[in-house]
């Protein structure tokens, strides 16, 4: 009779025989682990948006101090001017000068028909404060610089003088003239009215209070 072939397994390949295969279990963290776990993720949000802020806190100076370094187009004035008196395309030249040192206001072109709101020295940068942008009546604009207007009564006396004459004007007393070298700028009837120096304003219009004026005309 042949003998029976009995097959040995290892002792390390035996398994019980009611044992099953199970997956490993995850250790569950510790509340101390998992509230570590919470603040580094709470850091690193928290320092994410302290980055972001700090970015755009420089981007936003970096634009500032650009916008505040860039040249911007003004009108400088090449010439002193007087309040009141017109400023021509020929007063001014265009110039580029930095923001920062540039009045907010500043002007890029002249208005139409611009006058000076005040005394202005050479050099100034002009702005919309020290430019007028009012019309000005045409009594105004034929003003020349220094001169004002000043109306008088010639009454009953001949009218000699016409608009662009040089006259004197000479006091209802006849004792001496109250201006010399006037310009007439407008006629209407008897009243005249004439660009004095501004000297000259107050004692020709207390002349024209008294009683009718004569004007001298110069040739």
């Amino acid at each position: 009779m042949a003998p029976r072939h009995t097959t040995r397994r290892s002792p390390g390949l035996t398994r019980p025989r009611n044992a099953r295969t199970r997956p490993a279990r995850r250790r569950r963290a510790s509340s101390g682990q998992q509230r570590a776990r919470r603040r580094r993720a709470v850091a690193a949000i928290v320092a994410g948006a302290v980055a972001f802020a700090v970015q755009h806190s420089v981007e936003a100076a970096t634009q500032q101090r650009r916008s505040w370094t860039a040249d911007t187009p003004v009108l400088v004035l090449r010439r002193a001017v007087r309040a009141g008196e017109r400023i021509g395309a020929g007063d001014v030249q265009r110039s580029e000068r930095p923001r920062a040192l540039s009045p907010d206001d500043a002007v890029a072109s002249l208005p139409a028909d611009p006058t000076a709101a005040a005394d202005l020295s050479q050099g100034t940068v002009l702005s919309s404060g020290l430019v007028e942008r009012r019309s000005r009546s045409a009594t105004a604009r034929a003003l020349a610089p220094g001169s004002v207007a000043v109306a008088v009564r010639t009454g009953d006396l001949p009218r000699l003088a016409e608009r662009g004459d040089v006259v004197d004007v000479a006091s209802p007393s006849w004792e001496r003239p109250v201006a010399s070298g006037a310009t007439v700028i407008a006629v209407d009837g008897d009243a005249v009215t004439l660009a004095v120096d501004d000297h000259d304003a107050s004692s020709v219009a207390a002349a024209s209070l008294t009683g009718p004026v004569a004007l001298v005309v110069r040739g």
